[in-house]
């Protein structure tokens, strides 16, 4: 029997797709593995579709991105960072070209509808896990001993975390709970309502991300207005319930003290003390902005943000251990107009812009927008590793054709 490559092919290119997606609170060495395998074998599969390469090119998602890389690499011509400072920020933003591919692969019935379980399966474990480890039903040096295993880093913040820290593992759940809810609503599954259930009350009141708090919040939003539209009022009615007793129930401790230690930082920096989360990202953006208005148009080059820092406050005196010296400003549109300046900020937003415009219809979508927005305002997204793969997953989920209900199709296949 002859093996038929293309066929194979696209075996495995849709299981790293889908381990990728399983992987992402789990191991970031899988994760990488996965996305990379799933890009490669992409092309493979793409070279064999000539009329998507067409598509492609019409696509202005797909342009807004290719004009943005090409920004950056010809922002290294130009930039004040070192060689091996350039090649580590390009390959952080090379993966905004994953996006078409993986959006060509999500295409593929059975490999979408396998990739959206994996993803909730996988979630669900380290869901499960975190709520063991808050009760200290499984100790932290199993954790380690695992997370060695696994190729990860165990993170116990706050004994929710597991092997991502916070803000990732609350960003990820966000998006469980609203593919988990969707689930109960269309399936009227008491497993999935019970997960869903979970997972917001282990992003709100277990867990320490403020960044997660806003996202969920603005999420709960967008079901209560849907509760209000809808004339379903029964499907809904258990969703509005459950929310409104992990309300009551919840121990709001760990928001309160998370809120307290934000105005205790904001009265430290107008004390002139910058040591604190609040107060390194007020040192990032005063940078960054001020880097940015000496070169507007196209930025200091790529990877220059570390540089910036150190130039900035050897002029002005400022002790620069205050500064913490980073390539990550916490803040994606602070850091890509640093770099790139107001010109590939522009082709970043007008990619924002057509994520929105075109895929924001649905639940599903409002989420993955809400998601990216506040994950590039309060940290760099597309920088960091895994909160970029992640964002490179669902967006390319989002991008399933405007013409199809995502919600529909992410619940109609359990």
């Amino acid at each position: 029997m002859k093996l038929d490559f293309y066929n194979i092919n696209e075996r495995i290119c849709g299981y790293a797709l889908c381990f990728s997606f399983f992987f992402i609170l789990i191991s970031t060495a899988v994760l990488n593995i996965g996305i990379l395998l799933a890009v490669l074998t992409g092309c493979i599969i793409l070279a064999k579709d000539r009329k998507y390469f067409e598509v492609f090119i019409k696509n202005k998602i797909n342009l807004s991105l290719i004009l943005l890389i090409i920004m950056f690499f010809i922002s290294s011509l130009y930039t004040i960072a070192s060689f091996d400072e350039v090649i580590s920020s390009l390959k952080k933003y090379i993966k905004f070209l994953y996006i078409p591919i993986c959006y060509y692969i999500l295409q593929i019935d059975w490999i979408r509808n396998k990739a959206i379980n994996y993803f909730i399966v996988g979630c669900s474990i380290i869901l499960i896990m975190s709520y063991l480890r808050y009760y200290s039903v499984i100790q932290p040096i199993s954790l380690a001993k695992l997370a060695n295993f696994l190729g990860s880093e165990y993170q116990d913040k706050g004994g929710v975390t597991i092997f991502q820290h916070s803000i990732i593992h609350g960003v990820v759940l966000s998006f469980y709970f609203i593919i988990t809810y969707l689930r109960a609503k269309k399936t009227d599954s008491k497993l999935y309502l019970l997960l869903s259930f979970l997972s917001f009350y282990n992003i709100l009141f277990m867990n320490v991300s403020r960044t997660s708090y806003i996202i969920i919040s603005i999420l709960i939003l967008f079901i209560v207005y849907r509760f209000f539209k809808n004339k379903n009022y029964k499907q809904n009615l258990i969703i509005f319930i459950f929310i409104s007793i992990s309300l009551i129930m919840g121990n709001t401790s760990t928001v309160n003290q998370r809120f307290d230690n934000a105005v205790n930082d904001l009265s430290l920096i107008q004390n002139n003390t910058f040591n604190t989360s609040l107060g390194l990202r007020y040192i990032w953006a005063e940078n960054g902005i001020t880097n940015i208005m000496l070169k507007p148009i196209l930025g200091h080059g790529v990877g220059s943000y570390k540089k910036t820092i150190e130039a900035y406050y050897s002029n002005i005196n400022r002790n620069i251990e205050y500064c913490c010296l980073t390539q990550n400003p916490h803040n994606e549109f602070i850091s890509i107009s640093t770099q790139t300046g107001i010109l590939g900020l522009c082709f970043f937003l007008w990619f924002i812009y057509l994520l929105i415009k075109d895929f924001s219809h649905t639940l599903v979508g409002k989420s993955i927008f809400t998601i990216i927005i506040t994950s590039c305002l309060f940290n760099s997204l597309f920088y960091d590793n895994v909160m970029g793969i992640f964002a490179v997953l669902i967006i390319s989920l989002s991008m399933q054709n405007s013409n199809r209900l995502i919600d529909t199709d992410i619940t109609l296949h359990p």
